[in-house]
């Protein structure tokens, strides 16, 4: 079928009519004869090394500039005659410089600015104090609200930029095995951000499916210079994200002048509650982790210093360390976790528990090269990374029916009783697979100071690719149905220790002994969805000689971003091997800390060798698995591609010590997949009395491709005012609309159809799902300290709509209908839009280092940030659209951050603290917020040491630990209760740095 929706011309025609008026107002100047021109370069005198977004203002005057990331400046319409710069920068002496000015000339003046603690610490201020005012001044000089750090901000980087974003104010993360992965902007979920590197958005990848979620752990650290996270995107940023943005900035050459040449060496371990896991990760003094970064500015072609090579590399092993335990451990669901779960004492229907490991190799490889050119310069940055993780688990678990009949009378939502019966057996799961990434990007670009310097041009190419393969997830299930047919009787005691209940088996086979089991299940399935996204854009910045300094800019962008997903999938049922494990056994331990078990696993599917089940000759492939296996290989086949056309006008002003920053964006998004349409009319089931190739030949008739397209244009006005007040104070007021475009899932063209239900049913992708839209207002009050410190106070608010659910309607007849004028009278289930929120929130953030204070004092520094968020909406599509639900599913209410450091010429340590509040996972079931029947993420405070000392200009070593007093880095709560909880360990991180 074919749901192509017409182009927008008026969209398309209000594009070229934006971009032609820009440019007719950027040519309609000309610069007065009695000014003229100073340009010049801002160094730091300590470092030699340009000072990027240094303030320049000619004092007495509204004419103000900001320095270039490579320290220039220039300021034109400057009143003849002798005049006075002033140049300020944080954590820096402010200076002012006389200059004359001839009319219809220009002047050249460079500044260098310094500071009374070079003399008294030159050891230490070059990688700690340099970085962290590089920060506070590109966010206090920002026209938009941000937040920027420096990579060293708090303490020796990991190679993984999530533990860093995790510490910036309004920003929370999911840890999933050991590494930060989800990014959680103003607590909303990772659907509503969106991962950039300079600027440019990058392909992201899930493995088990299309998705636009982005895993921040398989991008690197070692080409990084900062991070920045935006609040309030302006109108040439894109408009996809309603949370915001995390930026990672790369390193150029022309950041250090001369070679600099750093190497990172060092050993990694992880310590858990107990030895008696086969899962351990010992110290030893094997490199884990080696980076190395070199950058030099070479003469070329007759030039002084004008190529620019930056290289890093980095390479680190770490390993995975994760108990599992709880009634969540088998992953059904709440519904299926308790009896009777919407009343106030549920009865524990299930329990298991589980340990989790895996080796992960991260490599990390870029290049950034910067030519320069008499008017600008042409660069070229490439980045590849890779992520190899060797997984494997040993998971075990047991169940009830959910029936009064299953318990005892006496049982109790403490004291949970089941009794021998069909429905309570034992599974033991063992896995063995692989997890592996690759992600790698190419942009090339030029950027060019036109038009005496008043204009600049800008273009690039981005193009970014993604892939998470599982290449062979190989599982193999033993469980107790075969050997106890009449069931277990088990109790689960949560009254001496609610954290850790106490397990008994009271009757049946036992379900520590392998005899008790039997093989059930061999499960093997490659997982991989492939992206691509590219970009391509070109901007225009025009200063106009105005009676106020005003600047244009406007831009065209297109990108076109290709998700695919892919699924092969092989299960094998036919065991004849009769009952017992023994002869395959691969473990038999407690879990847990020791606490239940011991527990009997089969050896790895897929590692060989004669306990291997896949060698056994009593494991077939039956009938019915080759025609099961072809099903779900088949259904979840999809390709999706998605090109977005983008233009903008902005204009920047500064009257006095108000700047504001005005204009629209325009995108109009075009949107195509293809998949297959499921037919599951029972003349294609599955029937034992036919041949494996007859029944192949039915399930392949249940499959046929089918192709979708849709259409939407988006309107993206945006207003931002910044004043700069005296004493280093700057209120900011901000006003922007945005969008989250729907997750690729809900749009793919895959279909559902049963012509043999009660009433005939089809259900179906929506390719015409519009995006989520929000109008952003944010307002701060922000205190600039020196020499190197800031506090803000903000607050937001969000109110968003075109939320989605799944409706149902009956399809119309007619060749119009939407399906080529098939299943008409089905009733049609589909994701569409309804429903509005509302997202407030308030946030304070601090930071200073108290240089100030006398003596050894002055090393003393500390941060805190919180966040404080609140949410209501009507999501529910009953007859009147009044369902209130208190907070969005996935919102985050409360988290932050709060560390102190100490920092000299030889010591650094840094204590830290990472909080995240309790928030809900799912919609209540009926729309009804109580506890029996809302699923939970628990509450979570993680603390981190780190520490450095330096012993000499060259060398520092240093000891980093994570989670000191191993805190559950994830709690399930359902019903009021902890249901299932991953605790990973203590990590430690060790090693030395040298500079060269």
């Amino acid at each position: 079928m074919n749901l192509k929706s017409p182009p927008s011309r008026g969209a398309l025609w209000r594009l070229r009519s934006l971009v032609s008026l820009a440019f007719a107002a950027a040519f309609a100047s000309a610069l007065p004869a009695s000014t003229g021109i100073v340009t010049g370069h801002v160094t730091n005198a300590g470092t030699k090394e340009p000072l990027w977004s240094a303030a320049v203002t000619v004092k007495g005057t509204n004419l103000t500039a900001t320095t270039d990331r490579d320290g220039s400046f220039r300021l034109r319409d400057v009143p003849a005659g002798d005049q006075s710069l002033v140049v300020s920068y944080t954590g820096l002496d402010t200076v002012e410089k006389s200059v004359t000015v001839a009319a219809g000339a220009t002047v050249a003046q460079d500044v260098s600015l310094t500071a009374g603690y070079y003399e008294l610490d030159r050891v230490v201020v070059k990688g700690i104090k340099e970085g962290q005012a590089l920060a506070i001044q590109q966010q206090k000089q920002a026209p938009n609200s941000k937040v920027v750090s420096a990579l060293d901000a708090f303490g020796n980087p990991s190679a993984n930029p999530g533990e860093l974003v995790q510490r910036l104010s309004e920003v929370t993360t999911e840890i999933i095995g050991s590494e930060v992965r989800g990014v959680y902007i103003r607590g909303m979920s990772p659907e509503y951000s969106v991962l950039q590197v300079d600027g440019q958005q990058v392909a992201s990848a899930r493995g088990t499916g299309a998705s636009r979620d982005y895993q921040i752990e398989q991008m690197g650290t070692a080409n990084l210079q900062s991070i920045e996270l935006i609040k309030a995107p302006r109108p040439q940023d894109d408009a996809n994200s309603i949370a915001g943005f995390v930026n990672l900035i790369s390193k150029r050459s022309f950041d250090t002048p001369g070679r600099r040449i750093n190497l990172t060496l060092g050993t990694m371990w992880r310590t858990r509650e107990s030895g008696e896991n086969p899962f351990q990760d010992e110290f030893n003094l094997n490199p884990d982790l080696f980076a190395l970064s070199y950058s030099d500015t070479l003469s070329v072609f007759g030039g002084k210093n004008n190529l620019g090579v930056a290289i890093n590399a980095s390479r680190r092993l770490s390993a995975t360390t994760q108990d599992e335990f709880g009634s969540g451990q088998t992953f059904i669901g709440p519904g299926a976790l308790y009896f009777s779960s919407p009343t106030a004492a549920p009865l524990t229907r299930s329990f298991g528990s589980g340990d989790f490991f895996y080796d992960a190799l991260a490599q990390s490889y870029s290049l950034n090269v910067d030519y320069k050119l008499p008017n600008g310069f042409i660069y070229v940055r490439t980045a590849y990374t890779s992520n190899d993780q060797d997984q494997r688990f040993y998971r075990w678990d047991i169940r009830a029916n959910a029936a009064a009949s299953s318990f005892t009378p006496a049982s109790t939502s403490t004291l949970s009783e089941v009794v021998p019966h069909a429905g309570s057996y034992a599974e033991a799961w063992s896995a063995l697979f692989e997890k592996n990434s690759v992600n790698y990007s190419i942009n090339p670009g030029i950027s060019l100071k036109l038009m005496d310097g008043t204009a600049q041009l800008d273009a690039s190419l981005f193009y970014s690719y993604a892939d998470i393969i599982y290449p062979n997830y190989n599982t193999g299930l033993a469980d107790t149905q075969a050997v106890a047919p009449g069931g277990l009787g088990w109790s689960l005691n949560y009254g001496p220790d609610k954290d850790h209940p106490i397990f008994t088996q009271t009757a049946g086979a036992s379900f520590t002994d392998p005899a008790s089991y039997t093989v059930r299940l061999n499960q093997h399935i490659h997982w991989w969805s492939p992206s691509e996204l590219t970009n391509a854009k070109v901007d225009f910045k025009k200063e106009m000689s105005w009676s106020v300094p005003v600047s244009l800019q406007v831009g065209v962008k297109r990108s076109v971003n290709k998700q695919d997903q892919y699924r092969d999938w092989e299960n094998r049922t036919g065991w004849s091997g009769g009952p017992g494990i023994a002869n395959y056994l691969g473990s038999r331990y407690r879990q847990v800390g020791g606490r239940y078990g011991p527990f009997p696993f089969l050896a790895y599917p897929g590692q060989g060798g004669s306990t291997d089940i896949l060698s056994s000759p009593f494991l077939t492939l039956t009938d019915a698995d080759a025609y099961n296996n072809y099903s779900l290989s088949t259904a979840a086949d999809a390709e999706f591609k998605e090109t977005i056309s983008a233009g903008y006008l902005q204009a920047q002003a500064r009257i006095g010590r108000l700047t504001v920053l005005a204009g629209v964006r325009m995108e109009k998004t075009d949107t195509e997949s293809h998949g297959y349409a499921n037919n599951v009319d029972p003349q294609y089931n599955f029937n034992a009395l036919l041949t494996r190739a007859e029944n192949l030949a039915r399930v392949r008739a249940k499959y046929t491709p089918i192709s979708t397209s849709g259409s939407y244009d988006n309107v993206f006005p945006g207003l931002h005012l910044n004043y700069y007040g005296p004493g280093g104070m700057v209120y900011r007021a901000s006003y922007n609309k945005s969008i989250t475009r729907p997750p690729i899932a809900q749009t793919l063209a895959i279909t559902t159809v049963n012509p043999t239900a009660s009433t005939p049913t089809v259900s179906q992708g929506n390719p015409n799902l519009k995006p989520y839209e929000s109008n952003n207002f944010e307002v701060s009050v922000e205190k600039y300290f020196e020499p190197i410190g800031k506090f803000t106070v903000g607050g937001f608010l969000k109110k968003t709509s075109n939320y989605f659910t799944t409706f149902t309607s009956t399809v119309g007849s007619g060749n119009d209908n939407g399906f080529d004028g098939q299943f008409a009278g089905y009733v049609l289930s589909r994701v569409e839009n309804i429903g509005e929120g509302e997202i407030k929130g308030f946030n304070i953030d601090y930071a200073q280092q108290f240089t100030f204070l006398p003596g050894f004092l002055r090393g003393l520094g500390a941060f805190a940030n919180y966040t404080w968020l609140e949410a209501e909406g009507n999501f529910t599509p009953n007859a009147a659209n009044t369902a209130v639900f208190s907070t969005l599913p996935g919102l985050v209410p409360r988290s932050g951050n709060f560390g102190l450091s100490y920092v000299d010429a030889k010591f650094q340590v840094r204590l830290m603290a990472n909080y995240r509040s309790k928030f809900i996972l799912t919609t209540p079931a009926g729309n009804v917020a109580n506890e029996s029947n809302i699923g939970y993420r628990g509450e979570r405070m993680m603390i981190d040491l780190k520490t450095l000392y330096r012993i000499s200009p060259r060398f520092d070593v240093y000891l980093d630990i994570y989670n000191m007093f191993d805190e559950p880095t994830s709690t399930y709560n359902t019903a009021g209760r902890e249901n299932f909880t991953l605790t990973q360990g203590t990590s430690f991180s060790a090693g030395v740095n040298v500079r060269f």
